[in-house]
Protein backbone atom coordinates (compact mmCIF):
# COMPACT_ATOMS: atom_id res chain seq x y z
CA UNK A 1 0.00 0.00 0.00
CA UNK A 2 1.23 3.56 -1.21
CA UNK A 3 1.93 6.02 1.91
CA UNK A 4 0.75 9.30 2.16
CA UNK A 5 4.16 10.85 1.20
CA UNK A 6 3.69 8.54 -2.14
CA UNK A 7 0.20 9.89 -3.06
CA UNK A 8 0.91 13.73 -2.74
CA UNK A 9 2.22 15.48 -5.69
CA UNK A 10 6.23 17.31 -5.47
CA UNK A 11 5.80 20.27 -3.75
CA UNK A 12 2.07 19.41 -2.47
CA UNK A 13 1.53 19.87 1.30
CA UNK A 14 -1.57 17.29 2.38
CA UNK A 15 -2.58 18.22 5.86
CA UNK A 16 -5.04 17.35 8.63
CA UNK A 17 -7.79 19.96 9.79
CA UNK A 18 -9.15 21.41 12.82
CA UNK A 19 -11.68 23.98 13.63
CA UNK A 20 -12.25 26.35 16.28
CA UNK A 21 -14.46 29.26 16.62
CA UNK A 22 -13.22 32.37 18.75
CA UNK A 23 -16.32 34.66 19.53
CA UNK A 24 -15.73 38.27 20.21
CA UNK A 25 -17.50 41.38 20.51
CA UNK A 26 -16.63 42.52 16.96
CA UNK A 27 -17.32 39.26 15.45
CA UNK A 28 -16.16 35.62 14.97
CA UNK A 29 -12.88 34.46 13.57
CA UNK A 30 -12.47 30.50 12.82
CA UNK A 31 -9.29 29.30 13.69
CA UNK A 32 -7.69 26.76 11.83
CA UNK A 33 -5.13 24.14 12.61
CA UNK A 34 -3.21 22.09 10.36
CA UNK A 35 -1.59 18.52 11.25
CA UNK A 36 0.98 18.57 7.96
CA UNK A 37 0.70 14.74 7.08
CA UNK A 38 2.65 14.58 3.93
CA UNK A 39 5.02 17.53 2.33
CA UNK A 40 7.04 19.93 3.04
CA UNK A 41 7.07 20.10 7.10
CA UNK A 42 5.46 16.75 7.99
CA UNK A 43 5.50 16.33 11.79
CA UNK A 44 4.40 20.30 12.73
CA UNK A 45 1.77 22.12 12.87
CA UNK A 46 -0.13 25.88 11.69
CA UNK A 47 -2.67 27.44 12.69
CA UNK A 48 -4.48 30.88 11.40
CA UNK A 49 -7.13 32.96 11.87
CA UNK A 50 -9.80 32.89 9.10
CA UNK A 51 -11.93 36.22 8.50
CA UNK A 52 -14.93 36.67 5.59
CA UNK A 53 -13.35 39.78 4.70
CA UNK A 54 -10.07 37.78 3.19
CA UNK A 55 -6.98 35.85 3.66
CA UNK A 56 -5.68 35.96 7.23
CA UNK A 57 -1.86 37.68 7.39
CA UNK A 58 1.25 36.25 7.80
CA UNK A 59 1.91 37.38 10.78
CA UNK A 60 -0.63 35.55 12.91
CA UNK A 61 0.12 32.62 11.68
CA UNK A 62 1.24 30.53 14.65
CA UNK A 63 3.37 27.29 14.47
CA UNK A 64 4.38 24.61 16.86
CA UNK A 65 5.19 21.00 17.54
CA UNK A 66 1.72 19.93 18.78
CA UNK A 67 -1.83 21.25 17.67
CA UNK A 68 -1.46 22.74 21.24
CA UNK A 69 0.90 25.03 21.14
CA UNK A 70 0.66 25.83 17.83
CA UNK A 71 -2.96 27.43 18.62
CA UNK A 72 -1.49 28.86 21.59
CA UNK A 73 1.01 30.90 19.45
CA UNK A 74 -2.01 32.04 17.07
CA UNK A 75 -4.01 33.25 19.60
CA UNK A 76 -1.28 35.09 21.24
CA UNK A 77 -0.76 36.78 18.34
CA UNK A 78 -4.11 37.81 17.61
CA UNK A 79 -4.89 38.98 20.78
CA UNK A 80 -5.98 42.00 21.23
CA UNK A 81 -6.19 43.08 17.62
CA UNK A 82 -9.71 43.68 15.64
CA UNK A 83 -11.00 41.37 14.22
CA UNK A 84 -11.18 42.69 11.31
CA UNK A 85 -7.64 43.82 11.24
CA UNK A 86 -6.57 40.21 10.85
CA UNK A 87 -7.79 39.98 7.32
CA UNK A 88 -5.22 40.55 4.41
CA UNK A 89 -7.93 43.05 2.57
CA UNK A 90 -4.97 44.09 0.11
CA UNK A 91 -5.16 39.87 -1.50
CA UNK A 92 -8.42 39.91 -2.15
CA UNK A 93 -9.72 40.04 -5.88
CA UNK A 94 -12.62 41.63 -7.09
CA UNK A 95 -14.03 40.27 -10.55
Amino acid sequence: MATLAQLVDTGDCFTQVSLYQLLREDGRVFIFVHKILAGAGKGSFMAHPTHLLGRHKDEYVGTGKSRDVALRDCLARIQGVPTKGMADVDSLSIA
